[in-house]
């Protein structure tokens, strides 16, 4: 399990699976190995789409960008025992 939290705010956006994630991980720039957050724009987004990302991380992000034109996401991974 995956939270996604708003970088900037903290506000908590919802949570994906670990195939989303590895999507991102596998479609957005890293700056560093142990990097845990990326910036969306609403061109990366598309690409996103188009790249095949599934409907729930799509809405999360479209619902994070709100009317803004980008955000920064982060995750934090939840390892259950």
């Amino acid at each position: 399990m995956v939270k996604l939290y708003n970088k900037i705010s903290n506000e908590y956006l919802g949570e994906i699976t670990d195939i989303d994630l590895q999507f991102l991980i596998d479609n957005l720039v890293e700056e560093h190995l142990n990097d845990i957050d990326y910036y969306i724009n609403k061109e990366m987004l598309e690409t996103l789409k188009e790249k095949g990302a599934s409907q729930k991380l799509l809405e999360i992000i479209e619902s994070a960008m709100g009317s803004d034109d980008n955000v920064e996401i982060r995750y934090e991974k939840i390892i259950l025992n």
